[in-house]
């Protein structure tokens, strides 16, 4: 089975100050989502699983415009979920997190601890597993994404600070019969260069 674990492409949010919840892709992430699409064409993909949020939905309608797949919409997929900080500034979390004296068990009023959000990605790994098809395209979040690597190698929380997913990149994961990763790639950008100026 082969996985591609893919952020959604730029979007507003990304570009803002503030914490926002849902929101659209940028003009440069629409192109970013049009290049996916172009790639993922290539690669016979049978099934599609996406994240139901705004910017994660326009990413993997873009991308079935290639492929001719439907997309499954899943809420564990989601990112994390910031409760009492949406609408305020960035920096609000990170002096909370502070105040908390444990970035790590921090769980905002109505949002997620990092150990819910793995408690997420461990429940779409066990849906994964049950799998029968062989390619499958995942598009979720940086904070989900963090979650589903920790959780596939039993890495550490303090780990997730030194993972790197940036808009538009694919992880992809290659696994065998028995659902161990043979072979993985982490946050590959390549695909978005044109073929044109390769």
């Amino acid at each position: 089975m082969k996985i591609y674990l893919v952020r959604h492409a730029e979007s507003e949010g990304n570009l803002s100050k503030f914490m926002i919840e849902n929101s659209s892709l940028t003009y440069f992430g629409k192109e970013q989502a049009k290049r996916l699409s172009l790639h993922f064409k290539r690669l016979r993909i049978q099934k599609i699983f996406s994240s139901d949020l705004e910017r994660a939905k326009l990413t993997s309608k873009e991308i079935t415009r290639g492929i001719r797949k439907d997309v499954f919409y899943d809420k564990l997929l989601r990112e994390r979920n910031w409760g009492e900080f949406y609408k305020k500034p960035r920096e609000k979390i990170r002096e909370a997190e502070n105040k908390s004296g444990n970035e790590y068990t921090f769980r905002p009023n109505s949002g997620e601890s990092l150990n819910d959000l793995l408690d997420r990605a461990r429940k779409f790994l066990e849906i994964l597993k049950k799998e029968k098809t062989e390619r499958i395209v995942i598009v979720s979040h940086a904070g989900f994404i963090k979650a589903f690597f920790l959780v596939l190698f039993k890495l550490p929380l303090k780990e997730i600070k030194f993972i790197n997913i940036k808009p538009a990149s694919i992880s992809s994961f290659t696994f065998s019969k028995k659902f161990m990763v043979s072979n993985f790639i982490l946050g590959n950008m390549s695909h978005l260069i044109e073929d044109r100026f390769l």
